[in-house]
């Protein structure tokens, strides 16, 4: 147990002498946390922060492109919704207002348009979804793919 206390207060002390770096560094910027803590993480781990960031956000990334609403992830999660938010709104992705009664990524074939997801679930659901609806999810899910995909390639070329 001591080890742990002992390595918890090396760890804050590390991260109290980054805030200090930084706010000195720029003094009219206001850093949150996490901003601290990927900046410390990359220069122990040689890994870019987008790369940090974007491994830590792809749970929320993946739940949006399976069509959940922001309660819905952030209750899974046991996150804050604006969080959830916030990522969305990071990487460019529609969050929708309620889950969806099926998950879009066990229908989504490569190259699929947003019109041929439209027809196909439009076929099975009571409620439909709308074109723009369609391309929401679309996007959502071809981003999530092209972000496993940045990850894998940078984990390669990191090997």
């Amino acid at each position: 147990m001591k080890n742990n206390k002992e390595d918890l207060n090396k760890f804050k002390a590390i991260f109290l002498a980054k805030a200090d770096e930084l706010t000195e560094r720029y003094p009219h910027k206001t850093f949150t946390s996490w901003e601290i803590i990927a900046k410390v993480l990359s220069e122990k781990s040689g890994y870019d922060v987008y790369y940090l960031t974007l491994k830590a956000d792809l749970d929320v990334i993946r739940l949006i492109a399976e069509g959940l609403s922001i309660s819905s992830i952030a209750n899974r999660l046991s996150v804050k919704s604006m969080y959830v938010y916030t990522v969305a709104k990071t990487w460019g992705l529609s969050v929708l207002d309620s889950t969806l009664d099926f998950n879009p990524l066990l229908i989504y074939k490569e190259g699929m348009s947003a019109e041929e997801l439209e027809m196909y679930i439009n076929e099975i659901l009571p409620i439909p979804i709308t074109p723009k609806g369609a391309r929401d999810i679309i996007n959502n899910i071809e981003k999530y793919y092209d972000f496993v995909e940045i990850l894998e390639e940078y984990d390669y070329e990191k090997s």
